[in-house]
């Protein structure tokens, strides 16, 4: 099974549709449909990552180098990953700052939770 299928099989065993899987990686709908077809050939690494994470699997599985569908790590939601990708479009340092606001929240939300 090649990287196309293995990410239409997957998509359809979580329930979602083309439009879903787009969304949550940033994409539009014929983009996938490519992807699943084997048109785009050379799919990029950082795709192949979200869309790993996006279908709750990992990159080793999407790739055919791993059997184990599951995803074992932190499974992120799709509004995440979206951040995320904004994120590294930012210069190195504006990422610093937006990572410590992000750390400083969490910090807060912790404390006031063992309130």
């Amino acid at each position: 099974m090649d990287i196309g299928a293995r990410i239409k099989s997957r998509r359809l065993e979580l329930g979602m549709s083309l439009d879903d899987l787009g969304k949550r990686i940033g994409v539009n709908r014929s983009t996938i449909k490519r992807y699943e077809d084997g048109l785009i050939k050379n799919i990029p690494q950082k795709t192949v990552e979200m869309l790993a994470v996006a279908l709750k699997t990992t990159p080793s599985y999407l790739m055919g180098w791993d059997s184990e569908k599951k995803q074992d790590d932190l499974q992120l939601d799709g509004e995440i990953l979206l951040l995320a990708r904004e994120m590294q479009k930012l210069p190195a340092d504006k990422r610093n700052l937006l990572k410590n606001i992000i750390k400083t929240m969490s910090d807060i939300a912790s404390g006031e939770s063992e309130k």
